[in-house]
């Protein structure tokens, strides 16, 4: 064979090699638009609280909880998650399984501890007319576009009804509140279609921003 021909083979198999590489589909970035359920408690306290880590498209990130939404970025590599803060650029990783986020590991801050991050499969789309129990204290009672507070085991209403969102399985309750007398509000997210955690907020004197937060509570549909 002549050298001229021998090109022509070199050049005609590297041209479908590239064409092949070209060709294959991008995997999927398996973490790519997931809702995490967490629980965690800053390390200057105790008190357990509700949140949601998001994981969106273009490696971005939302962090909800009680005091409100965080944003910043996010990176896989080698099976281990890492999330930065835009505010304060404060980084944590995580090590990835398939339906949780553990070792955690805070690279340049103390500020909290993360209890458990777990992935959210499903969650309610609506919640008109459904009833949400935790049997040590609350009954929500959703209609529409309201919520009612009720004191478990007693039928009168104890906690006025409340605007709610539903974002996702974050779950925001405003404009409550206790007796007539108190400012109320909820935070919580839906580990599935029958189960929330939540945090119960509260404030003295009506029209007040509630900023006093309970303990996580859960919440089971009936």
């Amino acid at each position: 064979m002549s050298i001229a021909a021998i090109l022509c083979v070199i050049i005609f198999t590297a041209g479908l090699f590239s064409c092949s590489k070209s060709n294959e589909p991008i995997a999927e970035n398996p973490l790519e638009n997931s809702y995490w359920y967490g629980r965690f408690h800053y390390s200057s306290g105790t008190l357990e609280r509700v949140m949601c880590l998001y994981l969106k498209e273009s490696d971005r990130f939302e962090w909800h909880d009680a005091s409100g939404m965080y944003t910043g970025s996010w990176k896989l590599t080698d099976g281990k998650l890492t999330i930065i803060f835009d505010l304060n650029k404060h980084e944590t990783t995580f090590i990835v399984s398939d339906k949780k986020l553990t070792g955690q590991a805070n690279v340049n801050h103390n500020d909290w501890a993360i209890l458990e991050l777990s992935k959210i499969e499903k969650y309610p789309v609506k919640l008109s007319d459904s009833k949400w129990f935790d049997p040590y204290s609350w009954l929500l009672t959703f209609t529409n576009d309201r919520l009612v507070f009720y004191y478990a085991g007693i039928p009168t209403v104890i906690g006025g009804g409340g605007n709610y969102t539903l974002n996702g399985p974050i779950l925001t309750i405003s404009n409550g509140n206790f007796e007539g007398k108190d400012s109320a509000g909820l935070f919580g997210v839906f580990r599935d279609e029958s189960l929330m955690a939540a945090n119960i907020m509260s404030a003295p004197g009506l029209g007040s921003v509630p900023t006093r937060i309970s303990a996580a509570a859960s919440f089971a549909r009936q």
